[in-house]
């Protein structure tokens, strides 16, 4: 029997009347709609695993005295790739078919369109392979709607068009990754709607997350609550798989009771990989313990363990590199912050293989700011040619773009990245139709950090490594100080771990490579054909919130 971090009342001997079975019997026949599994015909019968039965059985199986659905708000908490998303699209189906409520509504929501329609295209896949689905429900892929005509009943990822429609009456919701709900409304809304049905569900399926402010953290608070016994809530039905906070997150036997998915719909080597590459990079680790072993971690960890960066150092001076290809990211301080210039110079023979350069500038009043903690660090910086300190109490960005445009007669500066923030914007046109620079505006969000986040570390984890530095004291400072946002797998954006800590040169680094990235698969340089352009950030980038450094 799986053994949940926490529990619902019956888990050890859950019912088995005809309503568990029948639910058992119609998620079982559902089919796999991915990989070798669904290749090879398979339904969710032949990998059914124990929590699946136990789950079903409580949830379906538990009745009120005339014979409704007793629980109507259910959370299951556990790491990823264990079934959960399958299992819920099965759960919508089944509101949606088996229910038999004539009418319903049934919901998927999430913190964006795109995770909305994660469990609506498995079921909408399990429509397509099963003929027995096929025969009842109708997909309308145009509308993304399955509905089932003989019930009038409609399966749809929720709109903020759908909250505000009248006679919006969801009976069943599914709320996709609740760690990453960034607000509350949206939730609220859908479970005020839900009053007037017979048996309505609301079900909420996540990982671990890190905001432990959260809506998220607050309801899986309560799930453990009610099943600890200390709240009593009969409609209330929580399942938390995932490792203790406590727990030696390295142990396999940590990881066996944490993932009840492993052997099953997760491979032992791929846990033992990820793990490897946990205890190398800081930021692995805080993703590593909460989607493979659903272990709450803080909201932002530390992204790169300065072993790792010290491995990479090599010797070479920027003299060295005079006539080579380079791109550039330009990251512009406030005033209390740094200004970064820093190069980024793929390897001729070897592209994969680049070489960082870092300018970095300060105002003059920092080094003798009482209350800023490293004024004496950036003076001995100063003093060592590490770093430019302009006079007064600003950055001089005329300071900034002579050395750009230094730098634009001895490499060949092929494009570079640029912060709008501050006066990125006004730089961004200077350089461009003043001196053909080729510009990209670019934004500290997660659309446009994620790709150079994954590829910095990819590189940097070679061996050997294929992002490498000259020791750049300004820059392994910065290194330092940067810690990673991740909320889920495919977002990532570096963020400073204190207050008083800088990573101007880290957020320039990004920006350079980003630019190679971009270039790498292009043949002969893009100064034989290209004019004068000025890319604009992206500003339909739902994640505004930009980097703090």
């Amino acid at each position: 029997m799986d053994r949940p971090l926490s529990a619902p009342p019956g888990w050890g001997n859950p019912p088995d009347n005809d309503a568990a079975r029948l639910a058992l019997k119609y998620f079982r026949a559902l089919p796999h709609t991915i990989g070798e599994l669904a290749r090879s015909g398979k339904t969710l019968g032949d990998t059914w695993m124990d929590w699946e039965d136990r789950l079903t059985r409580i949830l379906y199986g538990t009745l009120r005295e005339d014979g409704r659905r007793r629980y109507e708000t259910v959370y299951i908490e556990m790491p990823k790739k264990t079934g959960k998303s399958h299992w819920a699209a099965g759960a919508a189906g089944h509101g949606l078919l088996v229910d038999r409520e004539f009418g319903a509504q049934v919901f998927s929501a999430a913190y964006n369109q795109k995770q909305a329609k994660v469990v609506w295209r498995i079921f909408k896949d399990m429509v397509q392979l099963a003929p027995w689905l096929r025969k009842r429900l109708e997909v309308r892929d145009y509308v993304n709607t399955i509905s089932c005509p003989a019930l009038s009943a409609t399966f749809q990822p929720l709109t903020k068009q759908s909250l505000g429609q009248h006679g919006f009456n969801p009976h069943l919701a599914i709320f996709d990754e609740l760690h990453t709900q960034q607000r509350r409304d949206q939730y609220d809304a859908v479970k005020e709607s839900m009053g007037a049905r017979r048996q309505p569900l609301l079900l909420s399926i996540t990982n671990a997350g890190s905001d432990r402010e959260s809506l998220c953290y607050e309801i899986r608070k309560y799930a453990m609550q009610v099943n600890d016994g200390v709240i009593e809530d009969p409609n209330f039905l929580g399942l938390i798989f995932g490792a203790e906070e406590d727990d030696d997150w390295t142990d396999p036997e940590v990881w066996k009771r944490a993932n009840p998915g492993i052997g099953v719909t997760v491979r032992l080597e791929k846990i033992e990989q990820g793990c490897r590459e946990a205890q190398q990079l800081p930021s692995a680790q805080n993703s590593f313990r909460r989607w493979q072993l659903s272990q709450w971690t803080r909201t932002a960890e530390r992204w790169i363990d300065m072993a790792l960066w010290d491995r990479a150092r090599r010797e070479y001076a920027e003299e060295d590199l005079i006539g080579r290809t380079c791109y550039g990211g330009l990251d512009l301080g406030a005033v209390e912050d740094l200004t970064a210039w820093l190069k980024a110079f793929p390897d001729p023979d070897n592209p994969e293989l680049v070489r960082l350069v870092c300018h970095a500038w300060c105002a003059e009043s920092r080094l003798k700011d009482a209350s800023n903690p490293y004024a004496e660090q950036y003076a001995a910086w100063a003093r060592a040619g590490w770093l430019h300190v302009c006079e007064g109490a600003v950055i001089d960005y005329a300071d900034v773009r002579t050395q750009i445009l230094e730098d634009l007669e001895r490499y060949e500066l092929v494009d570079m990245g640029v912060d709008t923030q501050f006066q990125g914007h006004q730089l961004m046109v200077e350089l461009a139709e003043d001196h053909g620079i080729t510009v990209a505006g670019m934004r500290t969000t997660y659309s446009q950090m994620t790709a150079p986040c994954d590829e910095f570390e990819r590189r940097l984890m070679m061996d050997p490594p294929k992002i490498v530095h000259d020791g750049n004291p300004v820059l392994a400072w910065a290194v330092s100080n940067t810690a990673l946002r991740n909320p889920d797998p495919d977002r990532k954006r570096p963020v400073r771990d204190t207050k008083e800590a800088k990573i101007d040169p880290v957020v320039a680094a990004l920006m350079a490579l980003d630019r190679s990235m971009r270039h790498e698969d292009e043949g002969g340089s893009v100064y034989d054909h290209r004019g004068v352009r000025v890319l604009g950030a992206d500003e339909s980038d739902e994640e505004t919130e930009t980097v703090e450094a």
